[in-house]
């Protein structure tokens, strides 16, 4: 069974994204505002495909794909089946998402939307987060982090004391935590289609640029407690805060060229980058040893490229 939105349906919408889109499709949910549930099944049992090749996956940990990264306007239309075929890839379980993007506008059109959102208990509240490079808000790593080139794959036992203190004298010292106030979370999409005639032939661009921002902080509270005898005796407790900052970054580049009545080319172009920053603050008491006052920070940055790029033609032989 398979279930289709149409452009003509999506123009009437006027959702912003694919995610929103899947949205109305019966059966099928959101998560995170990005992730499509097909009958109830988490992301990683579906098999999304565009223009008829398997996506890699967005995520690092997980196989998903994220939706919200390419913008309504480049979509042509959008296929969803909810049971096997002949011709559907055949490890999935929940669904496969079938999306096709446009060839070349219609028409040429230009447009613009910034959003802003307000995170309850993170927007505006006062956090801690690790020093970053200059280029973190793009989801980039600057190059700050990286290891020294002249490093050992691996410091041994035959290493000694001061050696291994020389080499760690070569990292920068940027393991302190600043304290800001989160910023509200940030999207923004350009879009753009132009068409050309060139002659007797037709030539079209599509361009789409989507951006966002967002911020999360959340406090936990854990507690260990014994294996002996009482094991109601606790052993440790903290209290972790935790601030994420991630960072999406897509384009969508696609050409289309129109020789003559029977042959056509296609260039399309997707470009993903996802970039995430995690600071752990944590404070508690070591009961086992001797009640020692604990204060620890964890720090983490993660950045993924993805790109997809699909040459195709069609050609219709003379008679």
């Amino acid at each position: 069974m398979a279930v289709g939105v149409s452009a003509e349906q999506i123009v009437r919408s006027q959702d912003r994204d694919a995610a929103q889109i899947a949205r109305r499709v019966p059966g099928v949910s959101i998560q995170d505002n990005r992730f499509v549930l097909v009958r109830g099944l988490t992301q990683r049992y579906n098999a999304v495909m565009l223009n008829d090749v398997m996506t890699p996956s967005s995520e690092v940990d997980t196989r998903a794909f994220a939706f919200d990264m390419i913008p309504s306007n480049v979509i042509d239309r959008m296929l969803i089946f909810k049971s096997g075929s002949a011709e559907l890839p055949g490890d999935f379980a929940g669904g496969v998402i079938k999306l096709y993007t446009k060839r070349a506008p219609e028409e040429n059109f230009t447009n613009f939307s910034l959003q802003g959102g307000y995170r309850q208990g993170t927007t505006f509240q006062q956090v801690q987060q690790a020093e970053g490079g200059k280029y973190d808000f793009l989801g980039f790593d600057s190059g700050k982090r990286t290891i020294p080139n002249n490093w050992p794959t691996r410091l041994s036992d035959d290493y000694s004391t001061g050696l291994r203190a020389a080499y760690a004298r070569q990292l920068p010292n940027r393991w302190g935590v600043n304290s800001l106030k989160a910023a509200p979370d940030l999207r923004l999409s350009f879009n753009m289609g132009r068409r050309f005639e060139p002659g007797q032939k037709q030539v079209g661009t599509l361009t789409s640029l989507n951006y966002g921002n967002y911020h999360q902080s959340t406090n936990a509270r854990l507690s260990f407690y014994e294996n002996g005898a009482d094991r109601n005796q606790p052993a440790s407790f903290y209290n972790d805060r935790l601030f994420s900052n991630e960072v999406r970054l897509g384009v969508v580049q696609n050409f289309w060229l129109r020789l003559n009545g029977r042959n056509t080319l296609e260039f399309k172009n997707l470009f993903n980058q996802l970039g995430t920053s995690e600071t752990v603050l944590r404070e508690g008491q070591d009961i086992t040893q001797t009640s020692n006052d604990v204060r620890a920070y964890s720090q983490r940055f993660e950045s993924r490229s993805i790109y997809s790029g699909q040459l195709a033609g069609n050609h219709e032989p003379g008679r």
